[in-house]
């Protein structure tokens, strides 16, 4: 046939055959995800504009991640509690805690990815794979808004309530959201990011962002012409 290789042939002594397994299942499920799509699209339910807080904050973060004109493949389901990373990165005691700090928001872009045959190795202790430290590009928030975004997060943390929500490809320009299998399978669209589950109160809200083993929370504010993110948590390593 002429998708075998040599590798497939009798070469398998050069590497694992747990490798070869497994190079073989990717290769199944990545041709299967192109037909994903067409069964997964009419489950999903996503409305053309959000409706409610919780879109809207999503809304507001992917046009953030995108306002540097670079397209993003996101999950098309937020997941998981926005404020659980800060929550436990605030109880860091001194001096691991003294440079956390909230900072001006803006796109989180992790450094080129690691691919899996790199972790893969790494794994094995045959290669090692170097993850670089996120940084923070934009300067510290005053005292009164650290302050601020600091209270309402600690409040949120403890007694807040996130709801899940499925996002639209059509919320914001450069956004392709689509099912969690089929981004971490495919080739063809990367970065690939999480959103958190949004958590909110009358005028502040918070979310977090997740891509390439780094990750970020945001603060955002509601103003007259809706949510807009005013805060950009230290960022992490995952």
């Amino acid at each position: 046939m002429a998708c075998t290789d040599d590798r497939e042939n009798g070469v398998r002594g050069a590497q694992p055959l747990s490798m070869v397994k497994l190079r073989r299942t990717v290769r199944i499920l990545r041709a299967f995800s192109w037909a994903l799509p067409l069964f997964g699209g009419a489950c999903t339910r996503s409305a053309a504009m959000p409706r409610d807080d919780g879109e809207r904050i999503v809304q507001a973060t992917l046009r953030l991640l995108t306002s540097d004109g670079k397209p993003i493949c996101i999950d098309d389901r937020t997941t998981g509690r926005p404020l659980a990373i800060y929550a436990t990165m605030r109880m860091a005691p001194l001096p691991s805690g003294q440079p956390l700090a909230w900072h001006t928001p803006g796109p989180l872009r992790p450094p080129v990815e690691l691919s899996n045959t790199q972790l893969y190795h790494d794994s094995l202790g045959s290669e090692s794979a170097h993850l670089r430290d996120p940084d923070n590009g934009g300067a510290s928030l005053p005292w009164m808004l650290q302050r601020r975004l600091d209270e309402t997060a600690t409040v949120q943390a403890r007694a807040g309530v996130d709801e899940s929500v499925m996002i639209s490809s059509r919320w914001a320009p450069g956004v392709r959201a689509r099912w969690w299998p089929v981004n971490r399978l495919s080739r063809h669209c990367s970065p690939t990011y999480t959103l958190s589950n949004p958590t909110w109160s009358a005028s502040t809200g918070y979310i977090t962002v997740m891509t390439e083993h780094w990750g970020a929370t945001y603060g955002l504010d509601r103003g007259p012409t809706g949510w807009r993110p005013v805060g950009q948590w230290t960022n992490w390593l995952y």
